[in-house]
């Protein structure tokens, strides 16, 4: 998206555009119901709007990534990983990867040229991109909840349900370097590489947030009041946000050699109003948080 809208005033230009209405100035909802486009409940034909497809999983699909314009991963429940370059084919993928579980987790690094896929079973693949064959392999964690790579090296973040938070470096060769950030038996449930790429922010399922120094493995953390389901971060000032499974967002302090501290909570409902509070805590967790790129201090 950077490439394409710089500043409020280009948004301003083509936000028309991007949401174009029909004739009648209403906008219909895209196909999110199943292939058929048929609301079993209403009994109503739901058009789809996409303008194209790819086929390839047989089951469910689990997570997509795209890098740039040419590559697009996909894996799914299937326990296949597929990848496709626009570049070759608009609708084949180039290349699919045999996991031992359902594919949970894809990711490509910053400069496109490799790709990491995760199965439930904690089996991780990296493919070089350049002749699709297979760098390195995997096998350490037990069962991964989340996956992403450094924003300007060749490192690997993986989140793992026994609580460590891993890290490794990716040579030419294969594994150059490893790293664990361990915190007890409680699941990671999320993870955020800060913008100075020094710093990673954990959230537990416990309530436990931990900001963890990776050169030193030293951390400094918060107890939130439940499990941490999201996490961002500014890209212009020290501040991070976390969202509960509770409905509470916590705005924090993330200065560097400062402890991690709250600035101030915000809650989306008051939950001594809840009569199910199993039902409640699953209707108002914060399960996704964004920052507006223009913060002024």
């Amino acid at each position: 998206m950077d490439e394409n809208i710089s500043d409020s005033e280009e948004i301003g230009d083509n936000v028309d555009v991007v949401f174009e209405d029909d004739e009648n100035g209403t906008h219909e909802e895209p196909n999110m119901d199943g292939d058929d486009g048929v609301d079993e409940s209403e009994g109503k034909i739901i058009e789809d709007d996409s303008t194209s497809a790819l086929y390839a999983h047989e089951k469910d699909v689990f997570c997509v990534e795209a890098s740039g314009t040419r590559w697009i991963g996909s894996g799914g429940e299937d326990d296949m990983a597929h990848i496709w370059d626009l570049s070759a084919s608009p609708t084949d993928p180039v290349l699919s990867i045999q996991h031992n579980d359902s594919v949970v987790s894809i990711a490509f690094n910053s400069t496109g040229t490799l790709v990491a896929t995760g199965d439930m079973s904690g089996r991780i693949f990296i493919t070089q991109l350049s002749d699709l064959s297979k760098r390195s392999e995997i096998s350490d964690c037990s069962d991964i909840e989340w996956m992403f790579w450094h924003k300007s090296s060749d490192i690997l973040f993986v989140g793992d349900s026994d609580g460590s938070a891993w890290m490794w470096l990716i040579s030419q060769t294969g594994i150059a370097q490893q790293k664990v950030y361990s915190s007890g038996n409680a699941t990671t449930s999320s993870g955020l590489l800060l913008p100075d790429g020094r710093r990673l922010l954990v959230g537990y399922d416990d309530g436990t947030l931990k900001l963890w120094q990776l050169q030193n493995q030293t951390n400094s953390g918060i107890t939130c009041d439940s499990a941490v389901l999201s996490i961002a971060h500014s890209e212009t000032q020290p501040l991070a946000a976390v969202g509960t499974a509770n409905g509470t967002v916590y705005l924090l302090n993330s200065t560097v050699d400062a402890n991690l501290r709250a600035l101030k909570t915000f809650a989306t409902s008051d939950p001594s109003q809840a009569e199910d509070m199993e039902t409640e805590e699953t209707e108002r967790s914060v399960e996704c948080l964004t920052f507006a790129k223009n913060i002024h201090g």
